[in-house]
């Protein structure tokens, strides 16, 4: 790479952080910026842009050809990045975009996790209604239910349950939801993800469906 390069990505940098998508989209036009350019730790600059929630950028980006999935395996995705930081907007634009709410990770996470672990609910019920897997297992075998448990996420441990995550499931320790919440400090969380926990079983022991959310009681506070 080329001095060139390296400053047009440090100017890229800079006017990501600003916001200014006006220069970004001139200089991809004017084929100054690659559309799949990086910037500090390999990370891409629509990466950066989604995590930074500039929306705006993030569109210039992909307008310009850039890919909503890091083309090198295992990295997260432009979707992933939107997602951990609670960015709904980008999160929209690239699942408007094609972005697969279950692309995973090198540890087998989706953007699931972040989303439940920090972006807060909204970002989990957005990607839920997109079609992510509440059960998907990753990193550690856990699932989202487990990372949120983890978070003390009430309201992202709601938004999975009512979406089909399953609180029976353990990580690769034997630890349910419920246990993490409890080491946590988190009782009552404990106690309800247990309620939803016993409901299912009793449904699966009776042969009968159980509608999403059982177990709640809705008397949690959230």
């Amino acid at each position: 790479m080329g001095p060139g390069a390296e400053f047009s990505e440090a100017r890229a940098r800079a006017a990501i952080e600003e916001g200014r998508a006006d220069l970004i989209r001139a200089w991809l036009e004017q084929g100054r910026l690659d559309p799949e350019g990086r910037v500090a730790f390999g990370q891409r600059q629509i990466d950066f842009a989604a995590a930074l929630g500039r929306e705006q950028i993030v569109r210039a980006y992909l307008e310009a050809g850039a890919k909503w999935a890091d083309e090198e395996e295992g990295m997260p995705s432009a979707l992933a990045w939107a997602a951990q930081e609670g960015r709904l907007e980008c999160c929209g634009a690239l699942l408007e975009a094609g972005a697969d709410p279950n692309h995973a990770d090198e540890s087998g996470d989706t953007p699931l996790r972040g989303a439940a672990e920090r972006g807060g609910w909204r970002a989990a019920r957005l990607l839920l209604e997109a079609g992510a897997d509440p059960n998907r297992i990753g990193e550690f075998g856990r699932t989202a239910l487990h990372w949120a448990a983890e978070a003390r996420k009430g309201k992202a441990v709601a938004a999975l349950l009512e979406f089909g995550a399953d609180p029976r499931m353990r990580d690769k320790e034997g630890d349910l939801p419920e246990d993490i919440a409890l080491a946590e400090g988190e009782e009552e969380l404990a106690q309800w993800l247990q309620r939803a926990r016993l409901a299912l079983e009793e449904s699966e022991r009776l042969g009968r469906e159980v509608p999403a959310g059982s177990g709640l009681g809705g008397r949690r506070r959230l």
